[in-house]
């Protein structure tokens, strides 16, 4: 489990092809004082297991899953990531429930400097939408955020300028890809209406 608040930014260094999936090498300071081999780390929003630690280097892996309903396909070394570690359960609670179980992509349609803040606006798929509500919570390459309107099928959130300055949002650009992860609690009720309307 994890909060959608950024700990840190990590660069990749390495990617090895593997079964279907990839072995990906990210050179980040939270390795490896505050990292072990077998935790949880999110990356741009994917919950991955640490396989290796170097100094100052993780290893994670990902599957044909992972490749497929999330923009790590698209990563090249050098490539700017968003990372987190889990949640410890006896911390501080901040930004939202986030998985780190992406439930699939949105396109940037719009980036607009609004005095303080950044006005991010992202295309979702309808299955993504349906789950999403204003003033609610929806994780955008693992960053929490608030949603400020929901246009059509844009979705709209506010970036405040630590946020903006301290995640790889910084480097979006219009057409780029993100991973979306929306509010647990909106899929588990379209998931219970969906299915008691099926039994009526």
């Amino acid at each position: 489990m994890f909060t959608g608040l950024v700990e840190a930014t990590g660069q990749l260094l390495r990617i090895d092809p593997q079964q279907g999936g990839r072995r990906l090498a990210i050179r980040t300071a939270l390795a490896p004082a505050g990292l072990a081999v077998g935790d949880s780390l999110a990356v741009n929003g994917i919950c991955l297991t640490v396989v290796t630690l170097g100094d100052g280097s993780a290893e994670v892996e990902a599957g044909p899953e992972t490749l497929t309903r999330t923009t790590m396909g698209e990563w090249r070394p050098g490539r700017e990531l968003n990372l987190e570690r889990a949640m410890r359960a006896d911390g501080r609670f901040g930004g939202h429930f986030v998985t780190g179980h992406v439930d699939g992509t949105g396109r940037v349609t719009g980036l607009r400097a609004d005095g303080l803040q950044t006005t991010l606006a992202v295309v979702l798929p309808e299955d993504l939408l349906t789950c999403v509500v204003e003033k609610g919570s929806v994780a955008l390459d693992g960053v929490s955020l608030t949603v400020a309107a929901v246009r059509g099928a844009a979705v709209e959130v506010a970036v405040i300028p630590h946020t903006w300055g301290n995640t790889v949002l910084k480097k979006l650009r219009v057409g780029d890809r993100v991973n979306v992860e929306t509010d647990m609690l909106g899929k588990y009720i379209m998931q219970f209406l969906s299915r008691r309307k099926g039994l009526s």
